[in-house]
Formats: structure tokens, C-alpha cells, sequence
């Protein structure tokens, strides 16, 4: 049994857990898990059919609420903004208990961060010092309440101790000043970022996707994927915010080549199930609107209107844009492609086939893939093709007979450089 805790203001739900432990001499956190299962009234290993997430047995541990405990010491908000699935369900309301069991207790950023300031306030003022999960959303440099320069310490487990313990051995390692704090672009990335946090519902990808797309085509950038045309958002974004500051927000973007589609972010105004993490979105609304609240009403405008569901007659299907997009995005991978146009496999495959866009993803992907640029983009024969990914003739016969004109376009956007390593990882 352990011995309750008061949780305390803006402590992250990981550092509350930490301190729970050090209070009861629980050193190890699987031991920390199985004592507040038993103290939660559940056995010690969780129990056939039981599926109490950590946060929810931190959240009665605390005595608190489960939808206040993690709207107000989890990053799920942060993480939850946007959403394309179950967005008339409450972050920690009912029945979100699948979202808070699989991703409650985890982090937004890959390290710990720590206000000295703060640590040294808490010392003071309590005799311990805590984690704060302000510090730990993606983007902070400074302490909102002291406007000091965080400090960084290289463990998401750094948790488990208190905040005071690494700057007393010397491990929490400053920030280097930039000028982000002093960038407003960046000021307004937090101030939609803070005001999205704090609501109780994610704002549905639909919403989001039809104000950005609104907002991107008056700013003339390209909306929509497949070959580049316009301007492209994901190149205003590098340009406009500072190159350290984006490198740990969005890292990828650091190091995008210019006028280089990136699904990633310029997807945020034509993928139907969200383009990948919040972070693009909350980047896309900073750049593309002249201030936090403007953005911030469009979307409540947006939401105000009735969001009728696009009906499908039977056989319609995603456009030919957003296939094309999903098919360079998914390295030619067929499932893949039907989760990000929100279709079947089957009616994907149908109209992939009818274009000339064969499925990549097959046994030796990362041959097929290095066979096909070799003879489409190199124009190399079929045995020199054939040889330089590896597959037998058969194989690239094959992809040849179901290859169009798309192909070689799909295949130039996908880049042969990092083949490899992204093949494998599928």
C-alpha cells in the first residue's frame, strides 16, 4: 500500500509518480506499478481482463478526477489537440479510457527539463523541489514564471529522482540562449499551442484541415500533393521560425531540401486522417495567420458550422492528388496508402492498378524499390535493374507490366537517397 500523495500545481504526471515513490522508499517502477494496483484495490499483477491504465491509478491515487488529472498533469492534451478519432469523447472523460490506458503517460519531448529557479523556489518553500509539465511541452526555452533559460537533463526517466538531484551533481545542462524567445512567430506557436491545451475536446482534423487548406490557398502555397507547383508551407515554416528551435520541435524540417514536397507538414491541408504529430498544425496556423486569436477564432468559426459527413457514391475514392501523396508518403505500401485517404484496400488497389502504381511493399521491398529507380529514373536495362536491386528478372518483369507514367513521378518524389533504412523500418 502506498501512502497518498496531494498532487501538486502543474506536476507532470511522471514526477508525481517519482515522488510517490521516493516518499514510500519505492525504488524500482515496476514494484512502484504493482503497489498502486494493490493500493488501488486491484491485484498486484493487474488481474485477468483489468486494464487500469498508470494514470488513472495516479489520478486515484491523488484523489483527483480522472479528466482533471489529465488535463492538468499529462501532455495528452498536448498531444490529443488534434484529433481524427473519437473527437466527441473528453481526454480524460468517459469513455476514453483505450486513449488514457495506451498513451496517457507519455512524454512530448525525448528528455527531462527543469527551471532552476523554480527548484530552488520549491526548496524554500516545500523542502523538495517538483516536475513541472509546462517545462516539458515541445518548443519551452524559458520559465513562464521566473523567465529563466530551462535546464535539460538526457533521461525521460529523470522523473524518478527529484529535479534538485541533477543540478546538484551537475547534470541538468542550461539551454543556449537563442533568439526564440524573443521571436514572435514562436510566441504565437505557445499561444495556440497553450489555448488548444486547454480544451476539453481535440478540435477534429476535418476542422482544422478545412481552415489551413481556406487560409493556405489565399497565401497562394500549394495545397494539395503530387507534383510542386506553388509555394510550399513547409518551406515558409523552415524560413520563418529560428533554425534551433525548430531542430527540437520538428526536427525533419531542419534538414527538408527547398521546394521539396513534405507529406509530414504540407499534408496538414489534404490528408483526411492528419498529416502526422500536432506540431505541424500548431507551426501551419503560426505562420499562415497574423495572430494567435485570429487563428483561434477561424477554428471556433469553423466549428460552428455544421460539418455534414461527405457522402461516397459507391466506387468514388480519394483523388488522384491525395493517392498520389499517400503513395509517396507510404513508400508505396497499399495499406498504408488506404489509411491515410481514409478508404478500403480494395477500392485503393483498384484505382492504383488503374494508374500505373504497384504496390512496393512486397517481400524484398527494399530491392523492388532500388530495381525500379534504377530502370525508371536511371533508365538503366532490366538485367543491369534487376541486378542492382537484387530481385530476379520476373520480379521486375512484373513491376514493369503494372508500372505507368505515375510511377516515375511517385519514384523521383520518394527519393533514392535513405531507400534503405525507411524500406526496412516499414
Amino acid at each position: 500500500m502506498l501512502s497518498r500523495l496531494k498532487v501538486l500545481p502543474d506536476e507532470i504526471d511522471r514526477g508525481y509518480l517519482g515522488r510517490v515513490m521516493r516518499f514510500n522508499g519505492v525504488r524500482e517502477h515496476q514494484g512502484a506499478l504493482r503497489a498502486l494496483r494493490v493500493t488501488g484495490g486491484e491485484p498486484a499483477d493487474g488481474g485477468e481482463g483489468l486494464r487500469t491504465g498508470t494514470v488513472a491509478l495516479l489520478a486515484s491515487l491523488s484523489a483527483t478526477p480522472l479528466d482533471e488529472f489529465v488535463a492538468a498533469h499529462t501532455t495528452l492534451p498536448w498531444r490529443r489537440a488534434i484529433a481524427w478519432l473519437k473527437t466527441d469523447v473528453e481526454h480524460g472523460g468517459e469513455d476514453s479510457d483505450s486513449i488514457i490506458s495506451i498513451s496517457g503517460l507519455r512524454l512530448a519531448r525525448n528528455a527531462a527539463y527543469l527551471c532552476p529557479a523554480c527548484v530552488a523556489s520549491d526548496q524554500a518553500a516545500l523542502g523538495f523541489s517538483y516536475w513541472r509539465r509546462d517545462h516539458q511541452l515541445p518548443g519551452r526555452e524559458i520559465c513562464a514564471e521566473h523567465g529563466t533559460m530551462l535546464a535539460r537533463v538526457e533521461d525521460e526517466w529523470a522523473f524518478v529522482k527529484s529535479p534538485a538531484n541533477f543540478i546538484k551533481t551537475g547534470q541538468a545542462v542550461s539551454l543556449e540562449e537563442s533568439n526564440a524567445q524573443e521571436q514572435l512567430l514562436v510566441r504565437r506557436f505557445h499561444a495556440i499551442a497553450d489555448a488548444l491545451m486547454a480544451r476539453r475536446l481535440p478540435v477534429p482534423i476535418a476542422v482544422m484541415r478545412e481552415v489551413l487548406k481556406r487560409r493556405g490557398q489565399a497565401c497562394g502555397l500549394q495545397t494539395h500533393g503530387g507534383e510542386v507547383r506553388h509555394a510550399l508551407l513547409s518551406d515558409v515554416i523552415k524560413r520563418a521560425f529560428p533554425e534551433q528551435w525548430l531542430r527540437e520541435v520538428y526536427p525533419a524540417l531542419v534538414s527538408k531540401p527547398e521546394r521539396k514536397l513534405m507529406n509530414r507538414v504540407d499534408g496538414v491541408f489534404y490528408f483526411a486522417k492528419g498529416a502526422s504529430s500536432v506540431e505541424p498544425y500548431f507551426l501551419a496556423l503560426a505562420v499562415l495567420f497574423d495572430s494567435a486569436d485570429e487563428a483561434l477564432q477561424a477554428l471556433q468559426q469553423a466549428e460552428m458550422k455544421p460539418q455534414p459527413a461527405k457522402a461516397r457514391t459507391r466506387g468514388e475514392g480519394p483523388s488522384l492528388d491525395a493517392l498520389v501523396s499517400a503513395y509517396v508518403e507510404s513508400r508505396g505500401n497499399l495499406s498504408e496508402v488506404a489509411r491515410l485517404c481514409e478508404s478500403s484496400v480494395f477500392m485503393v488497389s483498384k484505382r492504383l492498378t488503374e494508374l500505373g502504381l504497384p504496390t512496393l511493399h512486397r517481400k524484398n521491398a527494399v530491392g523492388i524499390h532500388k530495381a525500379a529507380w534504377a530502370f525508371y529514373v536511371e533508365n538503366l536495362g532490366l538485367i543491369e535493374s534487376a541486378a542492382v536491386g537484387g530481385i530476379s528478372l520476373a520480379e521486375l518483369g512484373d513491376l514493369i507490366r503494372s508500372g505507368g507514367p505515375l510511377l516515375v513521378r511517385a519514384l523521383k518524389a520518394m527519393g533514392q537517397e535513405g531507400t534503405s533504412s525507411q524500406q526496412e523500418a516499414a
